[in-house]
């Protein structure tokens, strides 16, 4: 630009050189002054004034003396020339400098149209942090609900009929403790002014989410009553696609409807009469044979059945009445080819031991499940078999036989998990390999009621909420692994 010096100085410098000119040149003027006075003295006197000692009378200076003072005041005119010539310089210095290092009066009148590109990188432009805005909407006044699946049965959800929620994936299921004839429902009597007995027992139940007593909160419970209420959890598909996909790729199992024959396999009092029975009265254009097996030690390969002595039966509506062939697998019949494994369905369902157990429980039941069952006269009873705690029954191995994966077994399990089916019954019509029509003709969930009730009047201590606690206590791994499990896994 037009201010830039080819030959930059230190202004600082500059200042302090200036400033001791000036002074010099004054010292130089005020000693030119006092010269000029005396020389004009001098002239105008023809000879020196006497000094003045006393009295006496002046003398006249000598003729030498007076010519060595007039030298001495030649030579320092000589100086004072010199010195003046000096500064003179000195200022017409200056003059030149500050003609060089002015600003220019004007600005040229055209820019260049182009410049040229810069030698060094140029620095990337930062990306900005986008900043959120600030929200506008107005807090709600009361909290947010909580997601539905916070609530367990060791923390659920409590109401009063005066304030039940609308809430349409709040619904009824039925329990085998329930006081009170409604089969859907699972509803009991309180037995203190706190109903303190709800929330016991609804931690007892992997379904109970909610409990709704019936009078009002704060009053007296003792004579009302409360239901025990689940919230529908539906499952997602990814958990499941990534179980079967091992065994689609293989080319083992697909999801066309067909024919097929059916193996159901349970410990017992889990539901499997009620699939079996269900799956059996379905068309020939689903259904083959069903079979109904016991066997707590999974095949690693697929052989065909022996024939049974007697079909199944139909004319029982109620399934758990029916006969339907079962039993163990055979392993001296013909093997099945690989590539017909699609042709069968291996489906393993499973509830909580505890009423499993109080729901099917004999020396020949035990014998079946291959557990450590003893002479039938020294069989115990179910309350005494709680009271010993140990699992004879094998019940924890046959569970885990049927769950956990076997890198030797050549076909897959489909597991059904008995708390959770009905939440999930679209997906496990499509499991089983059958229509999604079929899915409204599924069987309500229902329970045969066994209680303390049941238990004084049958005089039938294995009824008792006391077994059921002492079993609960001998299962309790399985159970907390039952909670994990979704409704339809594949291993």
């Amino acid at each position: 630009m037009g201010s830039d010096n080819k030959h930059p100085r230190d202004d600082s410098s500059q200042t302090t050189t200036s400033t001791n000119r000036d002074m010099k040149f004054n010292l130089t003027l005020i000693g030119i002054f006092f010269v000029f006075i005396f020389l004009n003295f001098s002239t105008t006197s023809p000879s020196l004034q006497p000094s003045i000692r006393g009295a006496g009378t002046p003398k006249s200076p000598t003729a030498p003396a007076a010519q060595q003072m007039l030298d001495e005041i030649s030579v320092l005119k000589t100086k004072i020339a010199a010195l003046t010539s000096e500064k003179l310089d000195i200022f017409s210095q200056l003059a030149v400098e500050s003609s060089t290092t002015s600003i220019p009066s004007t600005i040229p009148s055209t820019i260049p149209s182009t410049f040229p590109t810069p030698i060094s990188t140029p620095i990337p432009t930062p990306i900005p942090t986008p900043i959120p805005e600030a929200s506008t909407s107005t807090p709600p006044l009361t909290p947010p609900t909580p997601p539905k699946d916070t609530h367990t049965p060791s923390s659920p959800l409590i109401s009063y009929n005066s304030a039940f929620p609308s809430d349409p994936s709040l619904v009824d299921f039925s329990c085998p403790l329930r006081d009170f004839d409604v089969v859907e429902k699972c509803q009991l009597k309180c037995s203190d002014a706190t109903c303190s007995r709800a929330p016991e027992i609804c931690s007892h139940f992997i379904e109970c989410t909610a409990i709704i007593y019936e009078g009002a909160e704060g009053g007296d419970l003792s004579t009302q009553m409360f239901t025990l209420m689940h919230h529908v959890k539906v499952e997602s598909d990814e958990e499941f696609t990534n179980s079967i996909s091992k065994w689609v790729e293989k080319g083992v199992i697909s999801f066309t409807p067909k024919p097929r024959t059916y193996v159901i396999i349970s410990y017992g009092g889990s539901g499997s009469k009620m699939l079996s029975g269900w799956i059996s009265d379905l068309s020939s254009q689903h259904v083959v044979k069903v079979r109904h097996m016991h066997d707590p030690n999974p095949p690693t390969e697929m052989h065909e059945f022996n024939r049974p002595i007697a079909e199944t039966t139909h004319h029982q509506t109620d399934y758990r009445e029916r006969h339907i062939p079962g039993g163990h697998f055979p392993s001296t019949t013909p093997a099945i080819p690989v590539e017909n494994y699609d042709d069968f369905r291996y489906i393993y369902i499973f509830k909580e031991p505890v009423e499993g157990l109080v729901s099917r429980y004999g020396h020949g039941h035990c014998e079946h499940v291959g557990g450590d069952c003893g002479s039938m006269d020294a069989f115990p009873k179910l309350d005494q078999y709680s009271e010993r705690g140990v699992d004879f029954f094998k019940i924890s191995d046959f569970f885990l036989n049927w769950t956990t994966e076997d890198v030797k077994r050549q076909y897959p399990i489909i597991c059904l998990n008995y708390h959770k089916l009905w939440d999930n019954l679209p997906r496990v019509v499509e499991a089983l390999g059958l229509p999604e029509e079929l899915v409204g003709s599924f069987p309500k969930r229902t329970e045969t009621v066994r209680n303390d009730s049941t238990g004084a009047k049958e005089g039938n201590r294995a009824h008792t909420e006391e077994t059921r606690d002492k079993l609960r206590e001998m299962y309790k791994g399985v159970r907390e692994k039952i909670i994990k499990i979704p409704a339809i896994s594949v291993v």
